[in-house]
């Protein structure tokens, strides 16, 4: 897997399973953003949109006529006058090198696939930080003093040492200063993650952050966080990132959203229309148990009872303060999908905008959040097995998925995210103008 989400043509595919909605890349929707974005600020710009490499010397903030830009090519540095959409061109084509084993156990280490294009790398560093930038071939700054080279390749021997997959030959060294506090008490470090692979102390600081940040990378792209400390691998499973979240300015009522969706999913059901289950004794608990494993039912009954807490807690503060109880300003609607799964879509409004639709003009207003929720039958969180029969479920749900939040941003525009806050280009994603 790339960072390039491949294309997919509306159809069924095997198993009878319905191909996803066509994808476009990540890089394209990226320059999208920042060229819609900087049309306000330079209404002449000349420059190449669709170039995430091509960046500008002066602040987004205080672009002018007068902008000083450079290019690094084959012929060396030369000026231009024209306004570039972030900061210089740097080429990152140049071959992979190898890297030196020293080198490689010294730090922590982005492994990719060889098809990963550096552009791709960059599109996702903008996507989390302001300062992402090329200082030159093959340096990709980060934010503060961290730093992004390569890319370097291993061969087997290497590969061997580090014990990293042969699949992911490509490999980018983490600069960064280290900064860790105490270890953490071994019975403890079970728990976390971070903790079990730095046995001599978990990162803090910047340090964590960037960590962090290189997971959620290494997931959207199919690659590992190796880390230098203690030699062990990070490597998320890039599949396991069903959930998909649409901001927009547009809001839908409840029944507006129910006709647009029951169409394609007609057992959509309003959550407030989900009667609360009335208390059971065990041996009824234990029988309904029983029957779940064996049949899943349609409605989760525990989201009636997560909206009707929340609810009596909102009622019992108001009253607290003597204020006429509010119920929660969003709703949520619910529909099986897959074979042993149910989506909750949850919209509300929300203060802010993730990091990545920062550039987008419309988040200065109201913005409205449609969260599309993978459930389980049967689980309040996604299953962390692999077993065959739990990938196709997945496989299905996240079609499924897709799918809604194709519905949704096709009927209301804005920009669809994934679970790491990375852009989704769906083919039919209406931009907010």
């Amino acid at each position: 897997m790339s960072g390039e989400v491949s294309d997919n043509n509306e159809g069924t595919g095997t198993n009878g399973v319905p191909d996803a909605p066509m994808r476009r890349s990540l890089r394209d929707r990226m320059a999208d953003a920042s060229s819609r974005s900087r049309s306000s600020l330079a209404e002449n710009y000349v420059g190449d949109s669709t170039s995430l490499t091509s960046t500008s010397l002066n602040a987004i903030t205080s672009l002018s006529e007068f902008s000083q830009t450079f290019s690094v090519g084959a012929e060396g540095v030369s000026q231009t006058s024209q306004i570039a959409p972030i900061s210089a061109t740097i080429s990152t084509s140049a071959p992979a090198r190898s890297i030196d084993e020293a080198a490689a156990l010294e730090h922590h280490l982005l492994l990719l696939a060889d098809e990963v294009d550096p552009l791709e790398i960059e599109a996702l560093a903008l996507s989390i930080w302001d300062e992402a930038r090329w200082e030159g071939a093959g340096q990709l700054h980060l934010v503060g003093e961290a730093r992004l080279v390569g890319p370097w390749s291993i061969d087997a021997t290497l590969r061997k040492t580090l014990k990293t997959p042969a699949s992911l030959t490509n490999v980018w060294v983490l600069e960064c200063p280290k900064s860790r506090r105490n270890p953490v008490d071994p019975q403890l470090a079970v728990l976390d993650e971070w903790a079990s692979v730095f046995p001599d102390g978990v990162p803090v600081g910047l340090e964590y952050r960037i960590l962090t940040a290189l997971k959620r990378m290494a997931r959207r792209l199919g690659g590992a966080v190796r880390v230098a400390d203690s030699g062990k691998m990070i490597a998320p499973d890039p599949d396991s990132a069903v959930s998909l979240t649409v901001y927009t300015p547009r809001w839908l009522d409840p029944e507006d959203l129910l006709n647009l969706l029951k169409p394609h999913f007609p057992q959509l059901t309003d959550s407030r229309q989900i009667a609360t289950p009335a208390p059971q004794s065990a041996q009824q608990v234990v029988q309904k148990n029983a029957a779940i494993a064996a049949e899943p039912g349609t409605i989760r009954t525990d989201i009636a009872t997560k909206i009707a807490k929340a609810r009596e807690l909102a009622e019992k503060a108001a009253k607290e303060v003597g204020a006429t109880p509010e119920v929660v300003a969003g709703y949520a609607l619910v529909t099986p999908i897959a074979n042993r799964s149910d989506l909750i879509i949850e919209v509300e409004p929300v203060p802010r905008p993730p990091q990545v639709l920062r550039w987008e003009s419309w988040t200065t207003g109201v913005i409205i959040e449609y969260h599309l929720k993978w459930l389980p039958a049967g689980m309040l969180e996604p299953p962390t097995g692999v077993s065959r029969t739990a990938r196709l479920e997945r496989m299905r749900s996240s079609r499924d998925i897709e799918k809604v939040a194709e519905i949704i941003v096709t009927a209301v525009g804005g920009s669809v995210i994934d679970e790491d806050g990375f852009l989704v280009g769906l083919v039919d994603d209406t931009a907010i103008e």
